[in-house]
């Protein structure tokens, strides 16, 4: 069930990640066409990526482990006691791996809008 989940949020995020820059062609190729390197706009779509996950990690975080402790307390009961334990390294393991999905989802996104044309991507014609 843990790879299940593991395997779903990786999916969801890696999608998220590409089809926000993909949806973002038009502006990236603007950018390229008033003279920012490919470079640059890796690193603003980066940092912006990085900022978006800290957000979320520290909202996410919190509230995930009050939920689970939410939960296990409900299957407690006289006969049995099921203890809330999480480890600060499956934490760290956790939000280590959110941001590796999300650096791994920006390589081919990127290259993607860097491949189109600057004036087709800035003429107009969507797909």
């Amino acid at each position: 069930m843990l790879l299940l989940a593991v395997v779903l949020a990786a999916a969801v995020l890696f999608n998220t990640a590409t089809l926000g820059i993909l949806e973002r062609r038009r502006e990236l190729a603007t950018r390229r066409a008033l003279g920012q390197s490919q470079r640059g706009i890796a690193w603003s779509l980066t940092l912006e990526h990085g900022l978006l996950a800290l957000l979320g990690l520290a909202v996410g975080l919190p509230l995930g482990l009050l939920a689970g402790r939410a939960v296990i307390s409900f299957y407690s009961s006289d006969l049995l006691s099921l203890p809330f334990a999480v480890s600060l390294r499956t934490v760290a393991v956790a939000a280590a791996g959110v941001l590796l999905v999300l650096l791994a989802a920006q390589a081919p996104a990127l290259r993607a809008a860097a491949r189109t044309p600057i004036a087709e991507a800035v003429r107009g014609d969507d797909d």
